[in-house]
C-alpha cells in the first residue's frame, strides 16, 4: 500500500489540481476524447486514460457527462 501525500494532508487548501498531476494522461489524449466546447469550458484533467474508457467503453455514460457539463453554467449570481 502507498504512503499517503504528506503535502495533500496539511490542510492548507490545496484541494482542487490546477495542473495534472503524476499519472495525468497528456493533452492530445485529452483532446482525441474530449469535446473541444467542453474543453473550452473546463480544465480537464484525465488520468489511466479515464476519458479514453469512458468515451469508447461507456459511449452512454459518456454522452450523458458531456451533455451535462455543456448545460451547466455557474453563474456570479450562484
Amino acid at each position: 500500500m502507498s504512503e499517503p501525500d504528506e503535502e495533500a494532508d496539511e490542510g492548507d487548501g490545496r484541494d482542487i489540481a490546477l495542473e495534472p498531476g503524476h499519472g495525468a494522461d497528456d493533452s492530445a489524449e485529452i483532446e482525441r476524447c474530449v469535446d473541444p466546447k467542453i474543453r473550452l469550458l473546463y480544465d480537464v484533467f484525465s488520468y489511466r486514460h479515464a476519458a479514453s474508457i469512458l468515451k469508447h467503453s461507456h459511449p452512454d455514460e459518456y454522452s450523458d457527462v458531456s451533455a451535462a457539463l455543456l448545460d451547466f453554467r455557474l453563474t456570479t449570481d450562484d
